[in-house]
């Protein structure tokens, strides 16, 4: 009868190298892209969690940059706003010029014309 002595220590050993190497290779993982969860085979619910938090993170980023666009039309409008205000606020007839009147007869600004 043939025999096969095992070593038990050694088997162990081995399984404790397995076990670290698997655990190193996914801390560096987490290191090289910056995540938790870099892929699905890590944990498949957590990754799929993940994506969407990412996707709505780019979405509300676009949303801002939105948002800068309208409020910058938004100031140019209240500028030019604020310039025919003032126009018509300084001189009345000018508001009439603006807007295609004539001046009236008699007034200062057919006087002086």
């Amino acid at each position: 009868m043939l025999s096969i002595n095992t070593n038990s220590g050694a088997m162990a050993a081995v399984q404790m190298y397995k076990s670290a190497t698997n655990e190193l290779s996914g801390v560096q993982k987490r290191i090289s892209t910056g995540l938790k969860v870099a892929d699905g085979f890590d944990d498949a619910s957590t990754y799929a969690i993940a994506q969407g938090l990412r996707s709505d993170l780019k979405a509300f980023g676009k949303i801002g940059e939105s948002l800068n666009s309208v409020r910058g039309a938004i100031e140019v409008g209240m500028a030019g706003a604020d310039s025919v205000s003032n126009l018509v606020g300084s001189d009345p007839g000018k508001g009439n010029l603006a807007v295609g009147r004539q001046p009236e007869r008699g007034s200062a600004r057919h006087l002086h014309g």
